[in-house]
């Protein structure tokens, strides 16, 4: 391992066990961006459309995958 000269801080926090930025932002990154975000006016749409797009991605998971394991598992089922 070299002396880290001339690489970048943010290089060497990630050759010491530090998470990547991009994996985890610091908290103040993310309060700038929520700032910045509310300020423009486009955080409450953000936060409504997450939900959705989630729902979306689990119907159709459900739909494709989980239908056609589900076909068999409900047929071997005993009705109560």
């Amino acid at each position: 391992m070299g002396t880290g000269v001339g690489v970048s801080p943010r290089r060497r926090q990630t050759d010491h066990g530090a998470l990547d930025p991009r994996i985890l932002p610091a908290p103040w990154s993310v309060l700038a961006t929520a700032g910045r975000l509310w300020s423009g006016g486009t955080l409450a749409l953000d936060i409504e459309t997450s939900p959705w797009r989630a729902a979306q991605g689990f119907a159709l998971g459900e739909a494709f995958i989980g239908g056609t394991v589900g076909v068999g598992v409900s047929a071997d089922v005993d009705r109560v």
